[in-house]
């Protein structure tokens, strides 16, 4: 595969869940098994492909559970009320008879004893290493067949691949648990940092020989970023508005919940959106995000930018950075699957040795979606969030890929350079006096902060702040 294939993550992906069982029940029962709740934007990963195949391995996984019951269970059943009948069963006085019968009872007893202490294990022990051997030829198939990999596995409901096709287009993001205690970008990676700036834009700058200020509002600076960022060298860069909302309090956003029990919608008017940006609340803010997905869909990084005009004319300017690593070292599993048959059989008869047997299913995923809609009574506080991010929780450590932090950290500099001095054209262009701002661009660009919040506004820090040791001096910093 080339590094650009788009399909390069989703076969890892599709590959790994048919190797894990662990990884396919988390992400059918992320999409499956909950009716009600969103789902986060899985970044170059075909989710339609992923659910089909972590379905697909999951009911493989369960129809083995099934064999193995009956091999462990309902035979040996079965021989015993077969010995018990021949013992008690018999009718008449005869001595002869009686001694036919305790003959007979003593052969299946002799047969039941026999396939417990023998059978039983050879047959489960078999029956794992046959598992084995599916799954890896599954695995291997997703990457070696230049297919779409949602045509390698059955189907899943058809209302649930149409919810997956709109999460990666849609412009709205239901987290779970509330606003203040949740991290409402868990969806996009790991969290690199966050700034914020300050501004009185009552101060007015001199253009043009006038100082008379322009008025504007948020929605006027988002537009201009979303028109003059994107002009980069580095392509890629995708740029929209996107609504982030908690899931506790959903029902809030007029139209987001189509009804109770119902999943919320992935995509909202953007008037709604406008209106939101202008107005936040503590459960619902609107961000302009910059996305940009490398490696094969592997690498992604994503920058928000929020703007807030308050009422005493100063502005409020957020910036946050989340990158996704690279997949996680179970996602790459099907690399060390041996391609020839012997040496495959004996990777697979090695596993059984070290794994032990464990049920391959829950009770919960039997349960149909309408059964546990109609569990939901109305009236109760339903938190409509998404509970997980599979792209996020199969995701190396960023700093384990030298490459790939190397390019993050570029790109990510080479963004935030753009925004702020695109911020600054803005600020000028409406006569708003830009020196302020501009130092703290400075301080900003010249911070590479790894996961902490701080007002620039307070930094006084000297040249460049790098690595895991860094420390801003001076920092107003929290968590």
């Amino acid at each position: 595969m080339r590094e650009h294939d788009p399909d390069r993550a989703t076969r890892y992906l599709c590959s790994a869940v048919h190797l894990n069982e662990a990884m396919a029940r988390t992400v059918a029962a992320t999409v499956l098994d909950e009716p009600y709740r969103a789902i986060h934007p899985n970044h170059g990963i075909g989710m339609v492909a992923l659910v089909r195949h972590a379905a697909s391995a999951r009911n493989t996984a369960r129809l083995r559970t099934g064999i193995a019951v009956l091999i462990g269970f309902v035979i040996p059943l079965i021989l015993l009320l077969a010995a018990c009948g021949s013992l008690f069963g018999g009718s008449g006085s005869s001595s002869s008879y009686l001694g036919d019968d305790l003959g007979s009872a003593s052969n299946t007893s002799a047969l039941l004893f026999s396939y417990v202490l023998i059978a039983i294990p050879v047959l489960l022990f078999l029956l794992r290493v046959v598992y084995r051997l599916y799954c890896m030829a599954q695995a291997v198939a997703v990457m070696n067949q230049h297919v779409d990999p949602a045509d390698l596995a059955s189907s899943v409901d058809r209302m649930i691949e149409k919810r997956l096709e709109s999460v990666d287009s849609g412009n709205t993001i239901v987290f779970s648990g509330p606003f203040s205690g949740a991290n409402p970008f868990v969806g996009s990676g790991a969290h690199l940092g966050t700034w914020v700036v300050t501004l009185d834009t009552s101060k007015a700058g001199i253009q043009d020989g006038s100082s008379q200020i322009i008025p504007f509002d948020e929605a006027d600076l988002h537009d201009w970023l979303a028109r003059t960022v994107p002009d980069l060298t580095l392509a890629g860069l995708v740029v929209r508005e996107k609504l982030y909302v908690s899931g506790v309090d959903a029902p809030l956003v007029q139209g987001l919940v189509p009804g109770t029990g119902k999943p919320p919608y992935t995509h909202m008017p953007e008037g709604i959106l406008t209106n939101i940006l202008r107005n936040p609340t503590s459960y619902a803010r609107t961000y302009l995000v910059f996305e940009r997905l490398t490696a094969g869909n592997q690498l992604g990084l994503t920058y928000l930018v929020r703007a807030d005009l308050l009422q005493n004319n100063t502005l409020f300017i957020e910036g946050v950075s989340v990158a996704m690593p690279p997949l996680g070292a179970p996602c790459l599993a099907v690399t060390t699957v041996p391609m020839e048959h012997w040496d495959r059989f004996v990777t697979a008869v090695k596993q059984t040795f070290k794994q032990n047997f464990r049920p391959s299913f829950t009770l919960r995923g039997w349960r149909s979606l309408a059964t546990r809609r109609d569990r939901i009574r109305p009236g109760v506080v339903i938190d409509y969030g998404a509970r997980r991010s599979v792209r996020a929780e199969v995701a190396a450590d960023l700093k384990d890929y030298y490459y790939a932090d190397v390019d993050q950290r570029l790109y990510l500099e080479t963004l935030q350079r753009r925004v702020l001095e695109n911020i600054v054209e803005f600020l000028r262009r409406h006569n708003v006096d830009t020196s302020e701002f501009e130092r703290h661009s400075e301080q900003v660009i010249n911070n590479i902060h790894n996961g902490n919040i701080f007002n620039v506004n307070e930094v006084s820090g000297q040249g460049n702040v790098f690595g895991d040791q860094a420390q801003v001096t001076n920092a107003q910093q929290g968590g």
